[in-house]
Order: C-alpha cells, then sequence, then structure tokens
C-alpha cells in the first residue's frame, strides 16, 4: 500500500512539473480526479491501520501485560487513528455530500473506533473491581474498606494518569504533524492556483 501511495504521488508530481504550456480545462479534471485517487489510498491506509492497533491493544486487554505497553500501544493507536481523520477530512474535500454519505469505510471504521473505546472504558472498570476482589477475608471490616478505598482509587488514578499521560504526548506529536501537513497544504493550494490562472490564460 505505501509504495502504490508513493508512486501515485510521483506520477502526479511529475505531470504537474512536465506540463508545458496552459493547462485545459481537461487536463485539470484529470489531475484532480488523480489527486482523489492520492487521498483515497491513504485514507483507507490509515484506516486499516487503526483497525490493526484497535484488535492489538483489544487483545492487551485480555492478558496480564505491563502497564507501559499498554500505554505504549495505546499511544501508537492515537496517533494512528488521528492521522485516520486526517486523511478522511483531506480525501472528503474531494467529494460530493452523496459520496461521503456512501462512503463504507468512513461508517465502519467510525463504528470500530466507536466500540473499541467502550472496550478501554470496560477495561478500567475491570481492573477496579478486580483489585476490590483482592481483599484478605481475615481483614476487619473498617480495614477491608479502608484498604479497598485506598486501591480502587489508586488503581483507577493509575490507569486514568498513564491516559492522560498518552494523550498529551499524542498531542505534542499531534501538533507537529499538523504543521507539517499544514505546509503541504499550501503547497497544493499554491500548485492548484497555478493551474487555475493557466486555464484562464488559455481561455484568453
Amino acid at each position: 500500500m505505501g509504495l502504490y501511495n508513493n508512486n501515485l504521488s510521483f506520477n502526479l508530481l511529475r505531470v504537474i512539473a512536465q506540463s508545458k504550456g496552459p493547462r485545459t480545462r481537461y487536463q485539470v479534471k484529470k489531475e484532480q480526479e488523480f489527486a482523489k485517487e492520492v487521498k483515497l489510498a491513504q485514507r483507507n491506509k490509515f484506516s486499516y491501520d487503526v483497525e490493526l492497533k484497535c484488535q492489538e491493544l483489544s487483545s492487551l486487554m485480555i492478558e496480564e501485560v505491563d502497564v507501559s505497553i499498554r500505554r505504549k500501544c495505546f499511544v501508537e493507536w492515537s496517533k494512528v487513528f488521528e492521522k485516520y481523520l486526517e486523511a478522511q477530512d483531506i480525501y472528503e474535500k474531494y467529494c460530493t455530500d452523496e459520496e461521503i454519505l456512501q462512503d463504507r469505510t468512513r461508517a465502519q471504521t467510525k463504528d470500530y473506533c466507536s466500540k473499541f473505546k467502550e472496550k478501554l472504558q470496560n477495561w478500567i472498570s475491570q481492573d477496579e473491581v478486580q483489585n476490590e476482589s483482592e481483599i484478605r477475608p481475615e481483614d476487619s471490616v473498617s480495614q477491608r474498606r479502608s484498604r479497598s478505598s485506598r486501591s480502587i482509587h489508586s488503581v483507577s488514578s493509575s490507569v486514568k494518569d498513564q491516559i492522560t499521560k498518552a494523550q498529551l504526548e499524542v498531542q505534542s506529536e499531534i501538533l507537529k504533524e499538523r504543521h507539517v501537513v499544514q505546509q503541504k497544504k499550501l503547497e497544493l493550494k499554491f500548485q492548484e492556483e497555478q493551474l487555475n490562472l493557466r486555464e484562464k490564460i488559455a481561455e484568453v
């Protein structure tokens, strides 16, 4: 998939670079269709990556693994999901309202990720219940209540703190990647304006 995307991008840039003289309306249309194909391929790649990350983290939820591993996987999933959202947003700019409504991949990915978030919430709740059940039977009622309260709070806070930290790291990475995306958007906008200008010159 990655090689396919690179070839599409390379071919699109080559078409623009090698073009000489005014651009016809037909040529501009074909280039826009080609760009749409590139954005669709990128969107589909990130959609597939998101599902793989969901499956990976879902399998970890039923195993006893170190918190750092869960956190790392969660960070990776969040980054891939954000890239998918970016790719989806860019692709939709090339689509009509009807095409967006009929986009099955968009609907399936949204449903899949919604179920994943629900699993994540259940995962946190199960950790709290499991920790409460580990209280020793010989403890007094007051001791059990005290230990249970402290223990549940500790586990809940620990997991939530890990998620919060992961989210902050993701946001930091997103800001960097968003800056790169904005730069690329400006370059594409400049190229589009050049094509529009060439088309106007050709019509004169």
